[in-house]
């Protein structure tokens, strides 16, 4: 009886340590997105920014965050207009190409863009762009 219950229990945590964490981000707009996020680096211990990533008008955009949990922030912008998306909180970015920023919360930088809080909870999260 002790050796079922034991490989029940070794499934389980099997299952737990190999969820998968995802956000579905849509573009609720009828523009170009491209957006950037801020996780935390548990490996450098640092807030990290990176972007951009793009999503076509009235589309959606999975991102996988593996075992992730707790909070990341998202700035977003149209492609062709002023629409942004954002608020409440500073982090550094790049506006002219691909980047991934350690520290962007701490170091001097260039550009900087605000960025709204999101907490990402267990399995599938989605976060809405509207107009």
């Amino acid at each position: 009886m002790k050796k079922k219950y034991f490989c029940l229990v070794l499934v389980f945590i099997s299952f737990l340590s190999f969820s998968q964490n995802q956000i579905e981000f849509y573009n609720n707009t009828s523009e170009n997105l491209v957006f950037a996020l801020v996780c935390y680096d548990y490996e450098n211990e640092s807030w990290t920014s990176e972007g951009w990533y793009s999503i076509d008008p009235y589309s959606p955009k999975k991102l996988d965050f593996d075992n992730y949990i707790g909070n990341i922030y998202i700035h977003a912008e149209q492609e062709n207009s002023e629409g942004e998306w954002g608020g409440g909180y500073s982090f550094c970015i790049n506006l002219n190409s691909a980047f991934e920023i350690r520290f962007s919360d701490k170091i001097e930088c260039k550009n900087s863009a605000s960025f709204s809080k999101f907490k990402i909870e267990t399995g599938k999260n989605t976060y809405t762009f509207n107009p």
